[in-house]
């Protein structure tokens, strides 16, 4: 899902919580020294309250790995778990 597609989804609200504030992506990806590995992790106990399994990890290891920067990785990234299946049927 594209960030426009997003924004329709979730509105302004998701949109801010997601790119504008400090945390999550920012301060949890960009810099700050965190490995993707807890990255991953993190977001997947906020968004899923569950640990990623190895597979998950490693695809997100490939998403950061083709961004053009940890930010964006990370925004693609929340807004992928938040529009998840598995989101949207616990939440």
């Amino acid at each position: 899902m594209k960030r426009a597609e997003c924004w329709v989804a979730w509105g302004g609200v998701g949109h801010a919580w997601v790119t504008v504030c400090p945390e999550p992506c920012g301060g949890l990806a960009a810099g700050r020294g965190r490995r993707v590995e807890e990255v991953a992790e993190r977001f997947y106990l906020v968004v899923l309250s569950r640990p990623p399994e190895p597979e998950e990890e490693a695809v997100v290891e490939r998403l950061f790995a083709e961004s053009r920067s940890r930010r964006e990785a990370a925004e693609d990234f929340l807004w992928a778990l938040i529009n998840s299946a598995e989101f949207v049927h616990r939440h």
